[in-house]
């Protein structure tokens, strides 16, 4: 990807350690066999001009995995839960850079208004335009 269509980020303390589980997430789904189907992370890596490695290091393979089957337990829930409310509704507080709308949609489910993030990360999300 160009660096012109990446963009910058700007987040520091806390809202910052979500970049950390987004790029581990990315990084399991990359592997050969990953725990977590997650290719919405993956582009949102690639968009995003930040020093992943210089700031959190290397991915740390079994952090990476550990993060992905975390997320992977939550989406067996939501996707439980639409099983048998197809139609449901699903509210995402504080869930930051979480990539699961995209893991779990089933085209028919609720997600009124989007997510509920705190500032600084409802200023600043790539997931904005997604």
């Amino acid at each position: 990807m160009a660096s012109a269509e990446r963009q910058a980020v700007e987040l520091s303390g806390v809202p910052e350690t979500l970049l950390w589980n987004l790029d581990h997430r990315a990084y399991e789904a990359r592997q050969a066999r990953p725990v977590l189907d997650d290719p919405k992370a993956v582009e949102l890596i690639e968009r995003i001009d930040y020093p992943f490695e210089e700031t959190f290091g290397p991915p740390d393979p079994l952090l990476a995995q550990g993060q992905a089957l975390r997320a992977r337990t939550f989406d067996d829930a939501v996707r439980d839960f639409l099983g048998k409310h197809p139609e449901g509704t699903v509210v995402a507080l504080a869930e930051g850079l979480e990539t699961q709308f995209w893991r779990v949609d089933n085209g028919r489910a609720h997600c009124p208004g989007g997510t509920r993030s705190t500032p600084p990360t409802a200023c600043w999300s790539p997931l904005r335009d997604c």
